[in-house]
């Protein structure tokens, strides 16, 4: 919605120099069929697909979402406060904004354009290359008035539809070399000659804004994000497959994620078992968020999910309210859950929920190994709790004491031990080998290596032939002595 009414615009100012300067009522309806055919084609597939509503509520009325929402219900019941520029300039928001506009190079170069207009003006006007009347000649020739309409009206659609105003200026990139552009060659053309401004100037604004991208690491921004060397932290491009403990089948397993955590989608190579990877629309108080639950239940019902994860918890990222935004806000699905899914975490309220289909949890349940850790003394339940998100909840535990050399797991009962799967903690900055010591009835039965992979990878020890033990020693020297630590240790028969 940020392109399509800019597009609608110049379309209309296309059309209309056609009809009435060109007198051309071929091309203009050319153009016109050009233009909204495309549309007539999509629109008839979504109806007859009965998803022409759909397509209206997502493509044009959610957009301005923000804008029926000032109006139509109080600011303090939004879970994300309404962004438009007022509310930013009297909120908490208004000095990232503004820090925006001062420390981004996106916006430097958007400076970068508007100083070289200036320069550019003031050379032709020192050199006396242009008068009132090739200002107003410039001004109405058809090509400036369309690109400079397009920025008017791509500024004005950023203001009024602008989720995140300061994503939605790149909009104008593209834009604003094209008004100079045209701006720049009718000069030249007017003046007969081509006119240059003079090499050092260029010079001083690339410097200018090469600078501002030399700094981009240590803007106000930057510390949102980790930075780590290419090379030396051995990037890895395959899919971790995050749930792959929970023994799910990627080609036919779907997951939904409760809450803003669309990464999980990508690192757990689950395909989302609804048409949203956030569920923004589900949970604020906007316009129509009873038609998208009713789609998010309808998709939920036809994609039979398998395994569902509520991250509305304290530490949640934009919703964090258990009570008004997790999954019992919506009773419907809430019940839907009940009925055939299994909550297996629920120690840590602080944790994300989750909950496994009933059949998907007996395959589970007769599969892993029930144990309990055992380290200096004390239990280490939160290694065996299947939660793994240190981010938001301590699931993982940290080793620095150096006397306490191994984790003791002790099982039930004797038990045919097929795989060993291990977690490291976010913590961990290198890959570190452990030794891993089965013993039954008092015996060493066999000890085995195994490289600790970082995080979110699993590491994984698999015995084809399996080895009968009812504890397991985990040596932790390299650990202890770096400080590093797991996130979840899980057994296999």
């Amino acid at each position: 919605m940020q392109f399509f009414p800019v597009a609608c615009l110049m379309i209309a100012i296309i059309n209309i120099r056609l009809l009435f300067f060109e007198k051309n009522l071929k091309k203009t309806l050319f153009s016109s069929l050009s233009f909204f055919l495309p549309i007539v084609i999509l629109s008839v597939y979504h109806y007859s697909d009965g998803q022409l509503r759909d397509l209206y509520y997502n493509v044009i009325h959610y957009p301005f979402s923000d804008l029926f929402s000032r109006n139509e219900v109080r600011d303090e019941n939004l879970v994300i406060n309404s962004n438009s520029i007022k509310n930013i300039l009297v909120s908490s928001k208004k000095t990232i904004f503004i820090n925006h506009f001062l420390y981004n190079s996106l916006f430097h170069l958007l400076y970068l354009y508007f100083f070289y207009f200036l320069f550019y003006i003031y050379f032709i006007y020192k050199k006396k290359l242009i008068n009132r009347n090739l200002i107003l000649s410039l001004l109405l020739e058809h090509k400036m008035i369309l690109i400079s309409l397009s920025i008017l009206f791509t500024i004005f659609i950023i203001i009024i539809t602008g989720s995140v105003h300061r994503h939605y200026f790149v909009n104008l990139i593209p834009l604003i070399p094209v008004f100079l552009s045209i701006f720049i060659f009718n000069i030249s053309k007017q003046n007969q000659k081509k006119f240059e401004i003079n090499l050092k100037y260029h010079l001083i604004l690339i410097f200018i804004f090469s600078m501002s991208l030399l700094f981009e690491n240590k803007k106000f921004y930057s510390t949102n994000f980790n930075h780590q060397t290419f090379y030396d932290n051995k990037k890895n491009f395959n899919s971790p497959e995050i749930f792959q403990f929970l023994k799910l089948n990627k080609k036919v397993d779907k997951l939904i994620v409760w809450g803003w955590k669309p990464e999980l989608y990508l690192l757990s190579g689950l395909t989302p078992g609804t048409r949203e990877t956030v569920n923004q629309k589900q949970i604020d108080f906007k316009s129509n968020r009873n038609y998208f639950r009713e789609r998010f239940l309808n998709d939920f019902q036809e994609s039979k999910p398998n395994i569902v994860l509520d991250y509305v918890k304290a530490k949640g990222n934009y919703f964090n309210n258990s009570e008004t935004s997790g999954i019992k806000s919506f009773p419907k699905f809430y019940k839907e859950i009940l009925k055939d899914f299994k909550k297996i975490n629920s120690e840590n309220i602080n944790c994300p929920d989750l909950y496994l289909r009933n059949d998907t949890y007996k395959k589970l349940e007769k599969r892993i190994v029930p144990f309990e850790i055992l380290y200096n003394g004390k239990k280490l339940e939160k290694l065996y709790d299947l939660n793994i998100d240190e981010d938001i909840c301590e699931s993982n535990e940290i080793f620095s004491n150096i006397k306490n050399n191994y984790l003791l797991i002790n099982f039930r009962k004797n038990n045919f031990i097929k795989e060993v799967k291990l977690l490291a903690s976010k913590k961990n900055l290198t890959e570190k080998e452990i030794k891993i010591e089965f013993i039954n009835e008092g015996q060493k039965i066999d000890t085995k290596l195994l490289t600790i992979t970082k995080f979110p990878f699993w590491s994984n020890l698999v015995l084809k032939r399996g080895i009968k033990a009812d504890k397991v020693k985990i040596y932790l020297p390299d650990l202890n002595k770096n400080e590093y630590g797991f996130n979840e240790i899980i057994i296999f028969k």
